[in-house]
């Protein structure tokens, strides 16, 4: 009796092992062993029995002994969980683990968002709240495109001057025999010894004493030769022309470039310097060829020194150029700036920005978009906290605006604010759905 009395015991206890209840089957097990070890194996089966079935039976003893059991075992269903690798949604698992790909720690998969029936992406408050999510409607209005590019400072080419010699002759002294440096109005160029020069001041001279209605003639062919109105009255007290005649400069600039040197033998028609004056400039803009449509003659633009970005010069556009760079795909537009301080020097860098305000149509945030190559996508909340992924077509994209073309009516409520997380929300529900 006893060898089945333990025999039993340990039947029950496992039983109750499997049944989740330990404590009050070894409790119960335990004090029928004590205090009833006369039962019968019968009996003992019947009680077994009622422990497993788990409803609300009384429990026989023996004779007219029972005890009622009032309390139901109550089974806590726990859902199932499931991690994932967050750089791969794809690799999943039941427990605890690191991806077999980029060995990071698998984590707990949100429950935050899920994927109804109709393709409808449902997140919860909590999540609406910690990205900020945030809706608007489009509107009707016209879009402001504000249009940057980059350019240079250039030598405006009126303003380039060649100076060539009149006369053939030798140079007996060089005043100006460097690059680069600033000459002014009636500065002396060079010294020379012309004959040409010579007898055409003697002929002059002639006339003059004579006075000979010619002598005028005389005088403008001495101005033709390059002398000015000063020398010819100083000329007028002498009796004989000097050997050596100063040249005068007739235009003030810098000396970009100098083809003559001192002692050397000039010929008519050489050319010696070339003088550009840079109280004017040109800025030179490449623009591309979707831009350079919303730019004509007469518009003003601002132009920004990227060596000093606090100073900006307003200018107008004069001239925009009708052929397209076979090479860089873009089209010139030139625009003259004035340089009277100096400050501005030729082959800088500058900025170049103008806005258009373009036809009347319908705007969201650019901040809406979602941009997946060569499509558009944003994001249209439906009713309460389901949202649908909606295609749009895109025009012209302003400052913190772009024009809708296709996809979207004015009454449509889009998100712009945290769309990339109900984004990546639904990608991330996606793969692991599939």
């Amino acid at each position: 009796m006893k060898q089945s009395t333990n025999l039993l015991y340990c039947i029950i206890q496992s039983k109750s092992l499997l049944e989740g209840n330990r404590f009050m089957s070894y409790t119960i097990i335990r004090l029928m062993c004590s205090i009833y070890l006369p039962l019968t194996l019968s009996s003992c089966i019947l009680l077994f029995s009622s422990c497993s079935s788990g409803s609300k039976d009384k429990l026989s003893i023996s004779g007219n002994d029972s005890v009622s059991s009032n309390a139901s075992i109550n089974t806590v269903v726990y859902p199932k969980l499931l991690y994932h690798c967050p750089m791969h949604p794809q690799v999943t698992s039941e427990r605890p683990s690191v991806c077999p790909i980029c060995q990071m720690d698998l984590v707990l998969k949100s429950q935050s968002s899920t994927i109804t029936s109709d393709g409808l992406v449902y997140v919860d408050d909590r999540s609406i709240l910690f990205a900020n999510v945030k809706t608007a409607f489009p509107k009707f209005e016209s879009l402001v495109k504000s249009i940057r590019s980059a350019g240079y400072i250039q030598f405006a080419e009126p303003n380039i001057r060649v100076y060539s010699s009149r006369f053939s002759g030798r140079i007996e002294r060089l005043y100006v025999n460097e690059t680069g440096k600033n000459i002014s109005k009636h500065e002396k160029l060079f010294s020379i010894y012309s004959p040409t020069l010579i007898q055409a001041q003697k002929d002059y001279l002639v006339l003059k004493q004579r006075k000979d209605p010619l002598a005028q003639v005389g005088k403008e062919k001495l101005l033709l030769l390059g002398l000015q109105e000063n020398q010819i009255d100083s000329l007028e007290m002498l009796e004989e022309p000097p050997f050596y005649n100063d040249i005068l400069s007739p235009f003030s600039g810098i000396i970009i470039e100098k083809s003559v040197f001192e002692g050397e033998t000039i010929s008519e028609g050489q050319e010696l310097f070339k003088c550009v004056d840079t109280n004017l400039l040109w800025v030179i803009c490449e623009l591309s060829e979707i831009d350079a449509q919303y730019v004509s003659s007469g518009d003003y633009v601002q132009i920004q020194l990227q060596s000093n970005p606090s100073h900006t010069v307003l200018a107008k556009v004069s001239f925009v150029n009708t052929i397209i760079n076979p090479e860089t795909r873009t089209l010139q537009i030139r625009i003259p700036i004035r340089n009277s301080s100096g400050s501005i020097k030729p082959n800088m860098f500058v900025s170049v920005s103008f806005e258009k305000e373009l036809h009347r149509s319908l705007l969201i945030p650019f901040s809406a978009v979602i941009l997946t190559g060569e499509k558009s996508f944003v994001w249209v909340k439906i009713k309460g906290n389901h949202y649908k992924l909606t295609e749009v077509k895109l025009g012209e994209k302003g400052k913190d605006f772009v024009q809708v073309l296709n996809g979207l009516s004015i009454g449509d409520e889009v998100v712009y604010s945290g769309a990339y997380l109900i984004d990546s929300e639904y990608q991330l529900t996606s793969n692991q759905n599939h």
